[in-house]
């Protein structure tokens, strides 16, 4: 029982670690001026809305 809640707890740290580079790159290509406002906004939302790949 107690295995599962740690390999459940490590799918969730991986999770957001995922979610975090995906959000450091996006942000620093619309820092450097190569994707738009628009194009950020569109692949935050996908960011945020993905499912983990850990999960599946």
């Amino acid at each position: 029982m107690a295995e599962c809640t740690k390999e459940e707890n490590e799918a969730k740290k991986r999770c957001v670690v995922e979610k975090m580079w995906l959000n450091y790159f996006n942000n620093s290509l619309l820092e450097k001026g190569l994707i738009t406002e628009a194009q950020h906004r569109k692949m935050k939302i996908q960011i945020n809305s993905r499912k983990a790949s850990a999960l599946e």
